[in-house]
């Protein structure tokens, strides 16, 4: 008969046996943990059954209390390994008489309760649902829910609901974004419903694609309702009893619509549409000005005028003898104690500017010391209150001090100077454990204060203080896409009105933040070592505003092969001129007036205030979004702008966006990985403020689903448009047709003309 340490042996030679023969990586690791938790077990077992002659007999509360010894079971993923681990070895012992005790059972798997969209009422609610559905088109053409109903209201309430199901629009406030809606801000062709832009809704600035039904039945509302608003005296407590009486159920409401609505979106639509239907993240449309005039064809050419040499552009001033010292510290804590909110404005403003003259030699040692005591002088004069001073000047000057210890702000280049404070904000924002930071509403008026010393340019004043990075927020940004074929256009023309050393520095940086959507002093802070041009093309970005930033960019898929040897061709030159020193800069002048000359020329030639240099990484986010997205679903290529894909993009090219979303299920990380090329530290920033591009495919699915309910008889038509002349709608709408059927689309024309 074997004994404890016989078995515990064998038991432990087996598990390392099956270690040494496994080759996945993940297996091993699995048997390693299995080791490990017998080990532990060993540990507690051995010092009852060494040296033990006979059966060892034990209550289930004594295993109870032995396996907590132990310390296997932590509640976590590992428990069930673990779990099967002891009750294997304490079987094994039970086997051959070592042990007498019942085995340990692995405890059943609580079962998942059903989520509530799939409880039973739900299921019963579902199939009601697509009931109705298949009932509304024949319900509301013949006219059978306007019985003894207001007609207006029923017409609201039929809108609201081919809203809701056929366009996949879920957002809880609906109804009060109807109500605001205005009949200048709906197009002509009713084909698209931009949401109410009012600051009290969350979801503005949603272009949202019309069905045919949901077209007909605002054409008609349009046409009938008086003022502009035609959604004005619409309610939700309306359209409740619109959805009581045709469900045909007391309880029915607008939140079990939504929630059923949902349900049944996820079999029609990919999560990503109907999450931004559904408002489930802020997305933002492009703005209509810039998304008329993103079909090339029909874009009347800007003359691109030369843009003007911005004048004091690097703006050094001379040299100035700089050091930090615990003196300056204890200086500088004496001036704000100096701003006392009780005291009268002239009365502080009399002790400062003493204050300064008693400390005028020390001050004169630390430029930035002597700056901030000029700009606390210079508000308390231009009528600013002690407090106002005071708020905006305390936390902001102690972390200036600090980051400005080594050299003065008169040395940072421009570039470096955006850094510098895009940087401030950063640890602000870190402080305060990734919450909303109010430092930028501390910079920005000393920025304001401060920059008209340095340079005349109001170009590039405009660019600090009008950036989005040094706002802290990009939520005001009005989103504005360039197309890729316009970009090839814009390049061509920018060639024409600057010197050719301009041009080479300015192409390679559009072409890093239109295709490889770096940020602005990403670019300035790359290294010719951040470049791999051997195994496969990639930037490494080492230096950005955040973690998530620096992250390394396969500009071998997202960068079409044209443009990649543009990049390569640059890099080899600076090659060449650092003769083979690969930790020089790519760009070794102070980026800021070029970035300042491509904006100038981006407005100017589009004929666009709100297109920046940051907007070409908001262009290279929505146009990678839509190539991948692409890939699922191709025949949505003809919902998306003409020109969205340039003309230098090749096969090969539309294979490697492919490449970029590897292998397996990956239409749910899509935007994942999305996020990381773009150097955001979540998808739902990537979706909600630099993708503008979704709602073209959320139009896709909707025209797909429209292909089944697209025709109208004239009876119909006749029954939902009140007081219209049977004989005018033969010879009008029907003339020259074989059958009686018309198309929807075409039913919207007739009813702005004869209505």
């Amino acid at each position: 008969m074997k004994n404890y340490i016989m078995l515990k042996s064998e038991f432990n030679n087996e598990l390392h046996e099956k270690l040494n023969e496994e080759d996945n990586i993940d297996k091993k690791k699995n048997i390693e943990v299995r080791i490990d938790a017998f080990s532990k077990i060993d540990g507690v077992m051995s010092t009852l059954l060494e040296g033990c002659t006979g059966i060892v007999r034990l209550t289930n509360k004594e295993l109870e209390k032995l396996i907590k010894k132990m310390k296997i079971l932590k509640g976590n993923a590992a428990d069930d390994i673990t779990r099967r681990v002891l009750i294997s070895f304490i079987q094994l012992l039970n086997e051959n008489d070592v042990l007498d005790c019942k085995t340990p059972t692995n405890p059943r798997r609580e079962q998942r309760e059903l989520s509530a969209n799939f409880t039973e009422d739900s299921v019963m609610l579902r199939n009601k649902y697509l009931r109705v559905c298949k009932e509304f088109e024949s319900l509301y053409l013949q006219g059978k829910i306007y019985e003894n109903s207001d007609y207006i209201t029923e017409l609201q309430c039929a809108f609201t609901f081919a809203l809701v199901s056929q366009s996949f629009v879920t957002f809880p406030n609906v109804i009060k974004s109807l109500q605001v809606l205005k009949k200048s801000k709906i197009e002509q062709t009713f084909m698209y419903l931009t949401t109410a832009d009012d600051k009290t809704l969350e979801n503005k600035a949603v272009r949202v694609p019309l069905s045919l039904t949901a077209q007909i039945l605002l054409s008609v509302l349009c046409k009938i309702s008086e003022g502009d608003l035609p959604f004005q005296r619409f309610t939700t407590s309306d359209f409740r009893r619109w959805l009581v009486r045709v469900f045909e159920d007391r309880s029915m409401n607008y939140s079990k619509l939504i929630r059923v609505v949902r349900m049944y979106n996820t079999e029609l639509v990919p999560p990503v549409i109907s999450t931004i239907l559904s408002r489930g993240v802020v997305y933002h449309s492009v703005v209509k000005n810039r998304l008329d005039k993103m079909d090339w064809g029909k874009f009347a050419k800007m003359r691109l005028e030369k843009a003007k040499e911005p004048a004091g552009s690097v703006g050094i001033n001379a040299e100035k003898a700089h050091q930090l010292t615990s003196q300056h510290a204890k200086v500088m804590k004496s001036l704000l104690k100096l701003l006392d909110v009780n005291k009268k404005k002239n009365i502080v403003r009399a002790d400062v500017e003493s204050f300064v003259e008693k400390n005028s030699d020390l001050l004169e040692s630390n430029e930035t010391c002597q700056l901030l005591v000029e700009y606390v002088l210079d508000s308390l004069r231009s009528g600013n209150t002690v407090s106002t001073v005071y708020t905006y000047y305390c936390s902001f000057s102690s972390i200036l001090i600090e980051e400005t210890a080594e050299s003065p702000l008169n040395e940072y280049y421009f570039d470096d100077l955006y850094s510098l404070f895009v940087n401030i904000i950063e640890l602000d924002t870190l402080a305060k454990k990734n919450k909303r930071s109010n430092m930028p509403r501390k910079v920005r008026p000393f920025l304001k204060w401060y920059l008209p010393q340095r340079t005349e340019s109001k170009s590039i004043i405009n660019e600090f203080l009008c950036s989005h990075e040094l706002a802290g927020t990009s939520s005001d940004a009005k989103p504005v896409l360039i197309t890729q074929t316009e970009f090839d256009i814009f390049l061509a023309e920018l060639k024409k009105h600057v010197s050719e050393e301009e041009y080479e520095i300015m192409e390679v940086m559009c072409i890093l933040a239109f295709h490889a959507g770096l940020r602005r002093f990403e670019i300035g802070k790359l290294g010719l070592h951040s470049f791999n041009f051997e195994i496969y093309t990639e930037i490494r970005v080492a230096k950005s505003k955040t973690k998530a930033g620096r992250r390394i960019v396969p500009i071998e898929y997202m960068v079409p092969a044209y443009y990649r040897a543009k990049i390569k061709d640059y890099y080899n030159k600076r090659l060449e001129e650092t003769k083979g020193k690969i930790n020089r800069q790519l760009i070794t002048v102070d980026t800021t007036p070029y970035i300042q000359k491509i904006i100038y020329a981006l407005k100017s030639f589009f004929d666009c205030k709100e297109l920046t240099f940051h907007s070409l990484r908001h262009c290279c986010s929505s146009w990678l979004a839509a190539e991948m997205m692409l890939s699922f679903y191709p025949d949505a290529e003809s919902y998306l702008p003409s020109g969205f894909r340039s003309d230098y993009v090749t096969a090969n090219d539309i294979a490697r966006y492919k490449k970029l979303l590897g292998t397996g299920y990956v239409r749910a990380t899509m935007f994942t990985k999305l996020a990381k090329f773009m150097g955001h530290a979540s998808p739902e920033t990537t979706i909600e403020r630099y993708t503008h591009t979704l709602d073209f495919f959320a139009e896709y699915f909707i025209r797909k689903a429209d292909k089944e309910r697209q025709y109208m008889s004239c009876k119909q038509i006749i029954n939902l448009i009140p007081d219209v002349d049977y004989n005018t709608l033969q010879r009008v709408v029907f003339k020259d047709r074989a059958g009686s059927k018309r198309l929807k689309s075409e039913v919207v024309t007739f009813i702005n003309k004869n209505v």
